[in-house]
């Protein structure tokens, strides 16, 4: 039996939710991983290293978990690398939810093989297609899925709902989509609760997923070889404007040419009413820019959708601890301590940008 629907995944339901949550990851023990050399030697925090570590810190808390201004809109990523040597930004939304639209809107025509067992779909087709442009078949490769959907409607070709222990596999081989980038490695959803159709229509749903990644890389002559590797636990509840986000994980990487990045025991905890953004976080991450680890604990708190309005920041390192409090007047207070006491000039209010912290629609 052949499906005639994209690949036998472009369904309308699995689309929206990955709209919502394509950025999370998963397993470390994947095959083919090798992980980087980072030192997770906790960090000597001083008055030299206090920006790069404040920024740190706040990239991984808020550049992490950015919520958008409407309820659909959330953006969940563990963390943000900084690929200086080509000025470009490393975000697992973007990266994640650009690999699952292209292996959604595959056209069917590029299948290779497809076989069907009750509500299991596997297959390979080839990532080229043809540019409706100018009708010429571009991009190479080929992709491998893997679907088990238990509440499958053969009539619409669609699922009626997702159910728990419903999961879609995407494995990449040498894929490129005719844009320069060529992608490997593997990616995993696996849904541990139930949602409908109608569940997200109507913006009022819970959804329990767990995302892995295996040695997902991505090569472009531009940019280098960039690759995410890890496990991560989502759950989201909607309720029309309001929204509550849960993500959290024991491990993760991302990696890129200018800097190797190892996210472990990390949670993010954010809600939304529409009106404002609370952000509650936890993670230790270790880094070859910083050449070390450190630990971080935060709450913030926001009604601009700029620079968080209330909130902390706890950041520990070797014998040392950086916080930071927004005051009510949009600067912060910076305390750096040293083997149990206050360094000299501490603490001292001073405005975000002095750290080096610099927020774009943050929340």
């Amino acid at each position: 039996m052949k499906l005639f629907v994209r690949a036998g995944l472009s369904f309308s339901l699995l689309g929206a939710v990955f709209g919502l949550v394509a950025c999370s990851s998963g397993g470390d023990g994947g095959s083919g991983f090798a992980a980087p050399d980072i030192s997770h030697t906790p960090v000597a925090i001083t008055t030299e290293n206090e920006s790069e570590v404040a920024q740190a810190g706040f990239e991984g808390a808020n550049g992490g978990v950015g919520l958008g201004s409407g309820a659909l809109d959330i953006i969940p990523g563990a963390v943000i690398v900084d690929n200086s040597a080509t000025s470009k930004d490393i975000n697992l939304y973007s990266t994640l939810k650009k690999l699952l639209d292209n292996a959604l809107n595959n056209d069917a025509q590029n299948i290779d093989t497809v076989s069907v067992t009750g509500a299991q779909f596997s297959g390979t087709e080839s990532c080229a297609y043809q540019d409706p442009s100018t009708g010429q078949m571009i991009g190479s490769g080929s992709e491998s899925f893997n679907v088990s959907i238990a509440d499958f409607n053969e009539v619409t070709g669609e699922p009626n709902s997702f159910t728990i222990g419903d999961y879609m596999s995407v494995a990449f081989n040498n894929c490129d989509y005719g844009d320069g980038e060529v992608q490997n490695g593997a990616m995993t959803i696996t849904f541990n609760s139930n949602v409908s159709q109608a569940d997200i229509t109507t913006e009022v749903f819970s959804l329990d997923v767990t995302f892995n990644i295996n040695n997902l890389t991505t090569t472009s002559a531009t940019f280098g070889t960039e690759t995410i590797h890890g496990s991560v636990d989502l759950s989201l509840d909607v309720n029309g404007t309001s929204v509550a986000f849960d993500m959290s994980g024991n491990s993760l990487y991302v990696v890129s040419e200018a800097e190797s990045v190892h996210l472990t025991n990390f949670s993010f905890v954010a809600t939304t009413d529409g009106n404002s953004t609370t952000i509650d976080s936890s993670f230790t991450i270790a880094s070859t820019a910083l050449s070390g680890q450190i630990t971080v604990d935060s709450h913030f708190e926001s009604t601009t959708g700029g620079y968080p309005t209330t909130g902390y920041m706890n950041i520990t390192g070797n014998n040392s601890q950086l916080n930071i409090t927004v005051n009510g007047d949009g600067t912060i207070e910076v305390m750096l301590t040293i083997n149990g006491s206050p360094e000299a000039g501490y603490p001292k209010n001073v405005a975000w940008s002095e750290l080096g912290i610099e927020v774009d629609n943050a929340f």
